[in-house]
């Protein structure tokens, strides 16, 4: 986090930061262009082919740093085999919001992934009402269907994260508004 915005890398390479006044930038993995989307409502990204002449706008050195931080700290990251399109949506983070024990973030899919301060995360895949578990993502989870992790005993580890979840999830669509 940077202030109040959200920074990620997604697993494909692609680096984003959601910002608090709900404009979002994506770059590519080989920082070849950027997608900025100036609020949560635009439909088409403006697309901004990456050049020494641009890289002084604000937004461009934000998500430069971004990039530069994560594959510092990523010890297994690998660039993707095929190029990406500028055309063509990357994939991204269109909103977020946080508590004191997790993040919840929904991605541009419409599902959400949620990761908690124990190094748990939980990925809902709304559409299908299904959620799975798991700590990394070389792990394999199982889907578990919404409503039977309703029903599990008050104790479990995997109700008390799906209560957390509707929290935020009710949070995060109050903001919307």
């Amino acid at each position: 986090f940077v202030n109040d915005d959200f920074n990620y890398l997604l697993i494909d390479g692609t680096v984003g930061i959601c910002f608090k006044d709900k404009s979002r930038i994506v770059m590519d993995p080989f920082e070849r262009f950027i997608q900025f989307y100036n609020n949560q409502t635009i439909e088409s990204p403006e697309i901004i082919y990456l050049s020494n002449e641009n890289n002084e706008l604000e937004y461009i050195s934000l998500v430069k740093k971004a990039s530069k931080y994560f594959k510092k700290i990523r010890f297994s990251y690998n660039l993707p085999r095929f190029n990406y399109d500028p055309k063509v949506y990357l994939h991204n983070i269109t909103s977020f919001i946080k508590n004191e024990d997790s993040i919840l973030f929904q991605l541009d899919d419409m599902n959400f992934q949620i990761n908690f301060n124990d190094n748990v995360k939980m990925i809902i895949f709304w559409n299908d009402k299904k959620l799975c578990f798991f700590r990394s993502f070389k792990e394999k989870c199982t889907l578990l269907d919404w409503n039977n992790v309703a029903s599990m005993n008050s104790n479990s580890d995997e109700l008390k994260k799906f209560k957390s979840a509707k929290v935020l999830l009710s949070n995060l669509s109050l903001t919307m508004c």
